[in-house]
C-alpha cells in the first residue's frame, strides 16, 4: 500500500532537489491553496454583486431565460444559447478571478518600466491573472503577435 503524499510535501521535496526552483514554491503553494477554496463561490459573488448593481442587466438575462423551456434550463448547451448570460459570467470571471496570483511578474530592480505609457516603478510585482491575457485580443489571434 503506497502512503499519500501532500502537495506542499511535494513542493518541498522538488525544492529541496532543484534549490533554482525555491523561488516558484511559495507561488505554486499559494495557488494551490487559492484553486482549493472554492472558486465557482467567488466568481457567482462576483456575478451577483455586478447584477445587484446593475439591475438592468439582470433583467436581460432574466428575459434570456424566459425564452426557454423548462426542461432546457439544466441542459449546459441549451442554456449557452443566452448570449448575455454567458457574457455576464465571463465578464464575473475577468473581473474576480479565481485565481488571482497568476502571472506575477517582477519589475527590474534598477530601473522601471513603461507599459501601454504608464510606468511601474523598480522592484513592483505586477499580477495579471490568465484569464484576462488569454482573452486578450492578440492571444485570441496569432497573427496579431507577429512583428510589424
Amino acid at each position: 500500500m503506497s502512503k499519500a503524499t501532500s502537495l506542499g510535501a511535494f513542493l518541498m521535496e522538488s525544492s529541496q532537489k532543484d534549490s533554482s526552483q525555491d523561488q516558484w514554491l511559495g507561488g505554486d503553494s499559494l495557488l494551490a491553496f487559492v484553486a482549493g477554496s472554492d472558486p465557482t463561490a467567488g466568481i457567482l459573488h462576483g456575478l451577483f454583486y455586478e447584477l445587484a448593481r446593475h439591475p438592468e442587466q439582470a433583467d436581460l438575462i432574466y428575459r434570456e431565460l424566459q425564452q426557454l423551456q423548462p426542461e432546457e434550463l439544466s441542459d449546459v448547451n441549451a442554456v449557452r444559447r443566452c448570449k448575455h448570460l454567458e457574457a455576464a459570467i465571463f465578464e464575473s470571471l475577468r473581473l474576480y478571478p479565481s485565481l488571482p496570483t497568476g502571472g506575477n511578474r517582477k519589475t527590474p530592480a534598477n530601473e522601471g518600466i513603461t507599459v501601454a505609457g504608464v510606468y511601474i516603478p523598480p522592484d513592483t510585482t505586477v499580477v495579471a491573472p490568465r484569464f484576462c491575457i488569454s482573452r486578450r485580443k492578440c492571444a485570441l489571434d496569432p497573427a496579431l503577435l507577429q512583428p510589424p
